[in-house]
C-alpha cells in the first residue's frame, strides 16, 4: 500500500494538466467571452490544486474523497472539454432535436461549465477545508471483532457458499418466469404483495452485498481458494442478470463492485488476478453493445432467449474490434455530465425555458419530488418532448439535479454536499462501529457513483432503503454469530 501511496502522490500533479491542456485546446471556441472563460478554468484548477495539496498521498481513510475527484473530473471538465471539440459522441445519449440545438449553442455550454465549475470548486476547497480541520483527529480505523475471529469468518463462508448459489438460481428462475424488470419487455400482470419488486431488489442488491460478504469472510479467515470462488460467483451473478434482464450493465455492475471491496480493504488480488480482472472488463466493454443486439431481438421479434443470443451472435458477425469500441465509448458517455446541463439549457421547446435557459423549479421542486418519477421524469417529459408511454426516462446528472431544483445556489451546495459525504461519511463507516464496515462501504461507494453520475437523488430511495435493509440484516446475523461462537468457547472449555 506504500508504494502504491507514492506512486499517486508522484502522479496526482498530473491531474492539473487536464485544465491546462483543455483551456489550450478550446480556449477559440468562447473568443466572445474570453476572460470569462479563463476566469472559470483558473478556478477550477485553483480548486483542484487546493485539494490535491491537502490531499497528499492515497490513504483507505479518503478513498471515497478520491473517488468523488476522480468521478468529478471525468464527467465535468474532461468531458466539457471533449465535446467542445466534438461534440458528437453525446447525440447517442441525448433526443434528437435538443442535441440539434444545442451544438449551436456555445453561450449555453459556457454556462453549463460555469456550473460544474462552481460545483467543482465548492467540493474541492470544502474537503480541503475538512482535511485541515481533521487531520490531527484521523488514525487508522482499529481491527474490528469480526475481522480477528477466524471461527466466525470460516461459518460466515461456509454457509453463504452453500445457501448463495441456490438463491441465485431460484430467484433467477423467478424473475425469467414473471419477466421481472426486463428490458424492453411488458412486465405482465403484478404479482401479490408487491413481490416483483421484493425479488428485483433481492436480486440486485442484497444477494450481491452477500457474495461481497463471502469473498470477505473467505479473504479474512484466510481460504483464498473460497473468496476466489466467490469472485466467480459474483461474476456469474452479473452475466446471469444481464442474459434474464437484457441489461447491459449488470456484468459491469458486478465487476464495478469487485473493484469497490479492493478500494474498501476488503481483499486484497494478486498481480495475475488484476490483470484477469482487466480482461474481464474488457469483456464488459464488448458486451455492451452485443446486449443492445440480444434487447432488440427480444423486444421486436419477441424470440426466445437462446434464439435471441443466437441471431445476436450472428448480427455480430466478425465486428469484434467495433463492438469493443463502441462499448468502451457506450459507457464512458452513458455517465451523464456536463452535456446533460447544456441540453436542457438549449432547448427551447421546454414550457420552462426562458431567456437565459430552463428555469429552476424553486418550490415547485417539492411537486416534482412526489410525481412518480421525479426531477427525472421531469426532465423526460416536461422539458424534453417525451410522452408518458415513450417509457423512456433521462437522467438529470448530479449538476443538473441540483440546477433544477434551485439553481446556481444548489449547485454550489451540491459540491458541499459531495465533499461532506465523501469525506464524513467515508469517515464514519472507517470506524470501529460496524461489524460488516467492507460491506457498508461498496454499498456507499456504489450509491455515490450513482447520486453523482445518474444524478437522480430524489428517486434513489428505494434502492437505498434495500441497502439498507441488507445491511441491517448481515450486522445482524454477524454479530449473532460472533455472540453464538462466544458463548460456545466458555463450553468447550469446561468439557
Amino acid at each position: 500500500m506504500h508504494g502504491l501511496a507514492s506512486r499517486v502522490a508522484n502522479f496526482r500533479w498530473g491531474m492539473l494538466l487536464l485544465f491546462v491542456v483543455g483551456y489550450a485546446l478550446t480556449k477559440s471556441y468562447f473568443e466572445f467571452a474570453i476572460v470569462e472563460y479563463f476566469t472559470y478554468n483558473l478556478l477550477a484548477c485553483l480548486a483542484c490544486g487546493t485539494l490535491l495539496y491537502q490531499l497528499k498521498d492515497f490513504d483507505q481513510r479518503y478513498t471515497a474523497v478520491w473517488f468523488t475527484l476522480v468521478v468529478l473530473l471525468t464527467i465535468y471538465p474532461l468531458r466539457f472539454y471533449w465535446i467542445t471539440l466534438d461534440p458528437l459522441p453525446v447525440q447517442m445519449m441525448l433526443p434528437h432535436n435538443p442535441y440539434s440545438e444545442m451544438v449551436d449553442n456555445r453561450l449555453q455550454l459556457l454556462y453549463a461549465f460555469k456550473l460544474s465549475v462552481v460545483n467543482f470548486a465548492v467540493f474541492c476547497c470544502s474537503v480541503a477545508a475538512m482535511l485541515c480541520l481533521f487531520r490531527h483527529e484521523d488514525t487508522l480505523a482499529p481491527q474490528r471483532c469480526f475481522y480477528n475471529d477466524t471461527h466466525v469468518q470460516e461459518f460466515v463462508s461456509k454457509c453463504l457458499l452453500v445457501v448463495l448459489v441456490p438463491a441465485i438460481l431460484l430467484l433467477g428462475y423467478i424473475s425469467h418466469k414473471y419477466h421481472i424488470a426486463e428490458m424492453g419487455i411488458s412486465p405482465g400482470d403484478p404479482l401479490p404483495f408487491r413481490l416483483k419488486g421484493l425479488i428485483f431488489y433481492a436480486r440486485t442488491v442484497f444477494i450481491p452485498l452477500l457474495i461481497i460478504l463471502l469473498i470477505c469472510s473467505a479473504e479474512w479467515s484466510g481460504r483464498n481458494l473460497m473468496s476466489r470462488l466467490g469472485i466467480l460467483i459474483l461474476v456469474g451473478h452479473g452475466v446471469l442478470d444481464m442474459i434474464l434482464r437484457g441489461s447491459r450493465s449488470s456484468l459491469l455492475l458486478s465487476l464495478m463492485l469487485l473493484i469497490f471491496l479492493v478500494m474498501a480493504g476488503g481483499i486484497r488480488l494478486h498481480r495475475n488476478e488484476k490483470i484477469l480482472i482487466g480482461i474481464a472488463v474488457a469483456v464488459a466493454f464488448f458486451i455492451v453493445p452485443f446486449m443492445t443486439i440480444y434487447r432488440n431481438q427480444r423486444a421486436y421479434l419477441d424470440l426466445l432467449t437462446l434464439n435471441a443470443l443466437s441471431q445476436a451472435v450472428i448480427i455480430a458477425g466478425d465486428n469484434w474490434w467495433g463492438l469493443f469500441t463502441q462499448g468502451i465509448k457506450f459507457v464512458f458517455f452513458r455517465m451523464p455530465g456536463v452535456e446533460t446541463t447544456w441540453c436542457m439549457l438549449s432547448w427551447t421547446g421546454a414550457p420552462s425555458y426562458f431567456e437565459s435557459g430552463v428555469k429552476p423549479l424553486g418550490a415547485q421542486s417539492l411537486e416534482a419530488f412526489r410525481s412518480p418519477n421525479g426531477i427525472a421524469g421531469y426532465v423526460t417529459h416536461n422539458i424534453y418532448p417525451f410522452k408518458i408511454t415513450d417509457n423512456t426516462l433521462l437522467a438529470p446528472s448530479y449538476v443538473g439535479w441540483f440546477y433544477l431544483v434551485a439553481g446556481l445556489p444548489a449547485v454550489a451546495f451540491g459540491g458541499l454536499f459531495a465533499a461532506m459525504s465523501s469525506f464524513l461519511g467515508w469517515r464514519l463507516l472507517n470506524r470501529n462501529y460496524l461489524e460488516c464496515a467492507p460491506i457498508a462501504q461498496v454499498f456507499f461507494l456504489w450509491m455515490l457513483f450513482i447520486a453523482l453520475t445518474e444524478g437522480t437523488l430524489d428517486g434513489m430511495g428505494r434502492i437505498m432503503l434495500s441497502g439498507l435493509a441488507s445491511l441491517i440484516i448481515v450486522e445482524f446475523g454477524l454479530r449473532l454469530t460472533r455472540i453464538f461462537f462466544a458463548r460456545r468457547e466458555p463450553m468447550k472449555a469446561t468439557t
